[in-house]
């Protein structure tokens, strides 16, 4: 299978697993509330977002073994290949056992997270459950990256959907037998560790060179991994200190109820970042592999056409959040009331931040993400002082507000400079797309504030959301797509519509 079709193939499946999380993520959320109480799944909350931290123990290693799996895998060097995978199993598993060891500590210190004492003991389980999946996950990284660089996205993210499936199966048979709030860590466990089991069985079993042997650890590549991950944990810190410890701080601060309110419109904000993400995931181990090529214009090329699909996307999905995110929440969970003011102000992240995906994946691809890592900390260290300032005044509308004001200067200004300069990008041509795409994502709410008055029906939001997305599509292609792109995406569907008539039998 031609690299086209392999990435083609592997971006259909992981969006259809992003939707299916999606659509079960939507349905459970209103289920959980009601069964658990809002208080109660504020506590669930609160435990994720607090074991979202240990993730930060593998100090960003996950990226550097992709990027170093992907170049080794293009390069055909085998030995180090094998090094690389033998070194990272190894370093993954002490930072397991470390990880289990770190949320064995937070759990005795639970009267410093929850006030209620009824919750506490709730608090403590679910945080060593929470660990011990983390850990598996760790332990499970290598071979997830090892897949990903040879574009084996089918085999993952197949997998991915029977681990999705297995929890979400456990979840409700969990809760409607009235198992509490802590059959939620033993559903998630239970299917986290099922689809990591898998995953190493067909990575040792598909890769003819994944092979785990002591002989092959070596103390210099080991070094050369925390090399390069030292700058991917700062980036990876900085993004953990904007939604994670905004629901850490307003727990303190406000409740755990407003927990809950905060995390309903974060999720709609999740669920289009995500989508975002997964579409330009599989252009993570291209720019790796034309970066060890040295192939500088095709790099640049790849670079232009991930900016056209990113601003699209993020304007698309920011913009439809800006009209039809109240709509939504009212008929999802009916507490729009408290949730209006966030839905207008969080999908700016969207525009500002997620979109600029493509400068961060080039950067991590050319090893020259130590910029991205201190300003994305920075960002995030003004995130939490404006945050906490601002709630003074406004409660979670001031969190919203001082997770956002710092993002729009760093995304905005000085990210796009610094990475332009990086592969010789013209910054012009750079804004001269953004800025397009930007107005048009901004100017088509304003243009259509009348919808926001409309109390729409599923059936009638539905409808409406799509002929709003089939014409911002259009809108972006006519007016604000390069020629170059508009040509590449011609070239694309005709590739892509053979295929599509061939399995038909047509």
């Amino acid at each position: 299978m031609s690299l086209t079709k392999k990435l083609l193939s592997g971006s259909v499946i992981q969006l259809s697993n992003l939707l299916l999380e999606i659509i079960i993520g939507f349905l459970l959320l209103p289920f959980l509330i009601k069964e658990l109480s809002t208080e109660t799944y504020g506590l669930w909350i609160l435990v994720m977002s607090i074991v979202s931290f240990l993730g930060l123990m593998t100090l960003g290693l996950s990226s550097a073994v992709q990027r170093f799996l992907s170049i080794e895998i293009s390069a055909k060097n085998y030995i180090e290949y094998q090094k690389t995978t033998s070194s990272s199993l190894f370093v993954f598993l002490i930072l397991g056992l470390l990880c289990i060891l770190a949320s064995y500590t937070i759990s005795i210190f639970s009267v410093n997270f929850v006030a209620q004492e009824n919750l506490q003991s709730d608090f403590k389980t679910l945080i060593l459950l929470m660990g011990v999946n983390i850990a598996i996950k760790f332990f499970a990284t290598p071979f997830r990256a090892a897949l990903t660089a040879e574009f084996k996205f089918i085999i993952v993210s197949t997998i991915d959907i029977l681990t999705l499936l297995i929890k979400t199966l456990l979840t409700i048979i969990f809760i409607y037998n009235d198992m509490g709030v802590v059959s939620l860590g033993f559903a998630l466990i239970i299917g986290e560790a099922s689809g990591n089991f898998m995953l190493a069985a067909i990575a040792n079993k598909k890769l003819i060179f994944f092979k785990f042997s002591l002989q092959k650890l070596s103390k210099m590549k080991i070094k050369e991994l925390f090399k390069f991950s030292i700058n991917s944990f700062i980036a990876t810190l900085g993004e953990m200190l904007r939604f994670p410890i905004d629901n850490i701080i307003i727990s303190s601060f406000i409740g755990l109820s407003f927990v809950t309110i905060y995390s309903i419109p974060v999720r709609l904000l999740s669920y289009a970042n995500a989508f975002i993400l997964q579409s330009l995931s599989v252009l993570q181990p291209v720019f790796a592999k034309l970066h060890a090529e040295n192939n500088t214009e095709e790099l640049k090329n790849k670079f232009e056409f991930a900016n056209h699909l990113s601003f699209c996307l993020s304007g698309l999905l920011a913009s439809s959040l800006f009209i039809f995110g109240g709509n939504f929440i009212n008929l999802w969970i009916n507490q729009y009331d408290e949730t209006a003011f966030l839905i207008i102000v969080l999908p700016i992240t969207i525009l500002v931040g997620i979109s600029q995906q493509p400068s961060i994946m080039v950067l991590y691809a050319i090893n020259k993400h130590k910029y991205y890592a201190y300003q994305n900390i920075t960002e995030s260290i003004f995130n939490i002082i404006l945050s906490l300032i601002f709630l003074q005044y406004w409660g979670i509308y001031g969190v919203a507000i001082g997770t956002v004001l710092p993002m729009i200067i760093g995304k905005l200004v000085f990210l796009p400079k610094y990475v332009c300069k990086q592969i010789s990008y013209p910054l012009t041509r750079y804004y001269k797309t953004y800025v397009k795409s930007l107005l048009l994502s901004t100017l088509v709410p304003i243009a259509t504030v009348y919808i926001f008055t409309i109390n729409f029906s599923w059936l009638g939001l539905s409808f409406a959301a799509f002929i709003y997305a089939l014409m911002y599509i259009l809108c972006f292609l006519f007016f604000i797509a390069e020629k170059g792109t508009k040509i590449q995406i011609i070239k694309f569907t005709l590739k892509v519509m053979p295929i599509k008539l061939k399995k038909k039998g047509l």
